[in-house]
């Protein structure tokens, strides 16, 4: 899940917070390693906006994949010990948070952040301290494309959302395709990958617009964009902005007669979406990391227990959590240690661990090599897994855009 609005902190200011936390008698590493050969609570941090968030599950995950681990007797006979940390969803508090972690010797392992902007901006902060982070929701290509040894990333990155999707309209006859996406980073990414897949499989992007993610939604900016859209015979449409925005677009495509299929990141599993589009939103297909009614073992396990635990359905930021902590202790087990670098170093030779998200294999960057990518349908007024793709709605001639 990336983020936008993130504010730039001058190298200085990081600098100096490294310096002024560093400057202790004590080497955090040194003092770490002395703790992870010890006998105690294994203690690992989840850095995370708790206060802002409370609607989401993720808490509930890593809490059930904890006392599946304890469980199980821990690593090496140690019971694990989550730490919560609050970043606010701020870099700045973030990289404060970082640090802080960075100089506790008693932290193995860090899962977080959630915004891809917060993560990104602290995730050299963990690598310089040589303590494994694990983002269990940040899908920027950016986060491991900076050659870090630590740091790695447990679900779909913008990349591997934008070719899917692209993959399913084609599928689905769609060649004349239109992309609404975000003016940052995170939009930008997922458009790219979204064109060039389709151009590179005899389809084409014939309309492109953007929107400002810092505004609100516009029915104004939506009925000019598709002015000019009306221009071309368009089969199906991408949306990859906030679900606000992608909301009102699909109001106004369907307002100008566009009939055709619309496809979405997994931005759009806010209930907000469904409440703000309406009809305009039925049938619509979009991207998500964890889909309840996916046909794996792991899934149909991980849903049941999280039933039977909480009383409620999971949501998708629970399964997300669930499974960063579990890989993370499958690499502790493995490795027979819980040393970061001898977990990181565990961590990227993970293969096909039976997540509930999917199977999860790292890349030797630390991102997920051919992640799984779920989607979810719109029907009725609900969201539903879509388990088979191809019963997504097909592009047929009359769907245009004129």
């Amino acid at each position: 899940m990336s983020g936008n609005g993130h504010r730039v902190v001058s190298a200085g200011v990081l600098a100096g917070v490294l310096v002024g936390a560093c400057a202790g008698t004590a080497d955090p590493r040194r003092e770490r390693e002395r703790v992870a050969s010890g006998t105690g609570e294994v203690v690992i941090a989840a850095a995370w906006p708790w206060a802002d968030r409370p609607e989401l599950l993720y808490g509930q995950g890593l809490e059930l994949a904890l006392e599946h681990a304890n469980a199980g007797g821990g690593v090496q006979g140690r019971k694990l010990q989550l730490q919560r940390e609050d970043d606010g969803g701020d870099i700045d508090q973030a990289r404060l948070v970082a640090q802080r972690l960075a100089d506790d010797p008693r932290v193995m392992a860090v899962i977080g952040h959630h915004q891809s902007y917060v993560t990104v901006a602290a995730a050299g902060i963990y690598d310089l301290a040589e303590l494994a982070l694990v983002s269990a929701t940040s899908t920027s290509p950016a986060l491991t494309a900076q050659g870090y040894r630590h740091v790695f990333q447990s679900t779909f990155s913008d990349i591997d959302v934008g070719r899917a999707m692209a993959r399913l309209a084609l599928a689905q006859g769609c060649r004349r395709l239109a992309v609404f996406y975000s003016r940052d980073s995170h939009g930008r990414e997922l458009a790219n990958a979204f064109e060039e897949f389709a151009v590179a499989h005899d389809g084409e992007v014939v309309a492109r617009a953007s929107a400002d993610p810092g505004q609100s939604a516009n029915p104004l900016g939506a009925e000019l964009v598709m002015t000019t859209w009306r221009q071309h015979p368009i089969d199906a449409v991408f949306l990859a902005t906030s679900h606000r925005q992608a909301a009102v677009m699909a109001v106004e495509l369907r307002r100008q007669g566009f009939r055709g299929p619309l496809f979405g990141t997994d931005a759009l599993a806010a209930p907000g979406f469904i409440a703000e589009g309406g009809d305009a939103v039925e049938g619509t297909v979009f991207a998500t990391a964890f889909n309840r009614d996916a046909p794996s073992a792991a899934a149909r396990r991980f849903t049941e227990a999280f039933r039977q635990r909480f009383g409620q359905e999971p949501d998708v930021t629970a399964a997300l959590g669930y499974d960063a902590l579990s890989v993370l202790v499958h690499a502790m087990r493995e490795a027979r240690s819980v040393l970061p670098s001898a977990v990181a170093a565990t961590l990227r030779r993970v293969r096909d661990f039976p997540g509930a998200t999917g199977v999860l294999t790292f890349d030797p960057a630390g991102g997920l090599h051919d992640p799984t990518v779920n989607t979810t349908i719109i029907r009725e007024g609900s969201f539903h897994g879509l388990a088979d793709p191809s019963d997504a709605a097909a592009c047929t001639a009359a769907a245009g855009g004129k």
